[in-house]
């Protein structure tokens, strides 16, 4: 199952294979022209036309997984991803600041 989403619409296809013969048959990516924010999975990186952007919920995963590693660095990563989510959320609702709880 493969899917392309706008802010509006959603398109779903299912395809008895994985990889690019069924993105080609999906029929979004062979001609897309704007950004494709995707999970980074490497077929996507044959349509050449678009420009690439890792969905941040898949970013703060890897984060996770480098934290459970030991590494100390990920967390303020993911705080500073998280903040600009809160941001974004503001703005949308035409706030001149960030909410107190959304600051914690």
């Amino acid at each position: 199952m493969h899917s392309a989403s706008t802010d509006k619409l959603t398109r779903y296809t299912a395809h008895a294979r994985r990889g690019s013969q069924a993105i080609d048959a999906a029929g979004v990516l062979p001609g897309f022209e704007g950004v494709a924010v995707h999970d980074g999975w490497a077929p996507y990186r044959n349509y050449q036309g678009c420009e690439h952007g890792l969905c941040n919920i898949h970013h703060l995963r890897e984060l996770q997984a480098a934290a459970e590693a030991g590494h100390t660095w990920p967390l303020a990563m993911s705080c500073l991803l998280l903040t600009k989510d809160a941001v974004e959320q503001a703005r949308v609702a035409d706030a001149d600041r960030l909410d107190p709880d959304a600051l914690h």
